[in-house]
């Protein structure tokens, strides 16, 4: 995932006067010894053969536990760690103001086993020496595709490698294939913003976005819109949910199953905890205060619960779920139910009440789902 470490860099050196090499140091907060990485490849045209020297004004002058530890980790994982785009002139609007635009000094850097790092701002002081070689507009050409085709693999990674919400390992629920379609499609959805912010303003930006995150269905779209001269989308994936990253098919399916009395049973207790529950945390994390661990789990719990009803409903409507496996999962699912209702009656009750009541009739819904469906196979 994700790693934005700008904060903490207090300043650093970017030295690629040997083509084909970058060697990058960074001078951290609360370390006294700075990071020192060689990495394979080449900046960007603007810092291609240059040194660069740059100062971060407005570091946080302060290192948490975990961003330590996190330093520590990437310091001895070095000879694993490759370049990305590195370039001291990325341009980016103010999301407020689409005229204001901003060169940043953007340094992208990828770990081989998933992870992305980022040291990414507009404020940095830069002094930039004199270039000792030329890269041509199709060495950068090559560079950038280089840089694409690592974030792609970083992508597909992490989307792979996606769990979504850890279930009970003492209590395992059957695994059907929507599952595995529904997990891709969140983790999709997950990282799909750092991937639009990477891309948002190149010209060609939906053409990357959708190389990266592997949809060739959207690439054969905007292959046949630039055919045709037809315009096309500003923007795929605007306001992008789980549902953008299902084939159409599969979009038809899920849409028909939120129709279902059980799923939207299930609707209307996520609505309620949302309202009511996710509120609470809000307020704690706003008032520096640690959340209530009760309310937590119950939340934890009802985050696994809510994609794999869903998944039970879609298998049913193929009508390739055997029974047994059906009844095995509901009974599973009807008992994650009933730990959420015994969490919230740990809590006051004016708070859980209505909560317990939707949860009991999810429960009803559920269990005369399963027994429909088994009467009638």
């Amino acid at each position: 995932m994700l790693s934005d470490i700008t904060h903490i860099i207090k300043s650093g050196i970017v030295d690629n006067t040997t083509p084909g090499t970058v060697t990058l140091t960074l001078t951290c907060v609360g370390m006294e010894e700075p990071l020192v990485f060689t990495l394979e490849g080449d900046c960007l045209r603007d810092l291609a053969g240059c040194r660069l020297e740059f100062s971060n004004p407005l570091h946080t002058g302060i290192l948490r536990d975990k961003e330590q530890t996190f330093l520590e980790i990437i310091r001895q994982r070095g000879e694993y760690l490759c370049l990305g785009d590195f370039t001291a002139s990325r341009r980016l609007c103010d999301l407020d103001n689409k005229r204001a635009r901003h060169n940043l000094l953007s340094l992208e850097i990828f770990d081989i086993d998933g992870g992305r790092i980022l040291i990414e701002s507009s404020s940095m002081e830069l002094t930039i020496g004199e270039h000792r070689w030329q890269m041509e507009p199709t060495d950068e050409y090559a560079q950038i595709m280089s840089n694409q085709d690592m974030y792609r693999s970083h992508v597909q990674q992490f989307i792979n490698s996606y769990t979504g919400i850890l279930d009970d390992e003492n209590d395992p629920l059957p695994s059907i294939p929507w599952d595995g379609r529904l997990r891709r499609a969140e983790a999709a959805a997950v990282i799909y913003p750092s991937v639009h912010d990477k891309y948002r303003q190149e010209a060609d930006g939906l053409v990357r976005e959708s190389y990266v995150l592997n949809r060739t269905d959207r690439l054969a779209e905007l292959a046949r819109d630039e055919e045709t001269g037809r315009p096309t989308e500003s923007n795929f994936f605007h306001n992008a949910g789980v549902l953008d990253f299902l084939l159409p098919g599969e979009v038809d399916a899920v849409r028909e199953a939120m129709r279902h009395p059980v799923f939207e049973s299930l609707s209307n207790l996520t609505q309620e905890i949302q309202t009511t529950l996710q509120t609470m945390l809000e307020d704690s994390e706003n008032g520096d205060r640690e959340p209530n661990p009760t309310v937590s789990e119950i939340m934890r719990v009802h985050g696994f619960i809510v994609p794999h009803v869903l998944a039970t409903i879609l298998q049913s409507q193929e009508n390739i779920i055997d029974p047994p496996v059906l009844t095995h999962r509901i009974e599973a699912l009807l008992r994650r139910i009933q730990k959420d209702i015994r969490l919230l009656h740990q809590i006051p009750a004016e708070t859980s009440h209505q909560i317990i009541l939707l949860a009991e009739d999810l429960m009803r819904q559920l269990t005369d789902f399963g027994y429909s469906f088994c009467k009638k196979s």
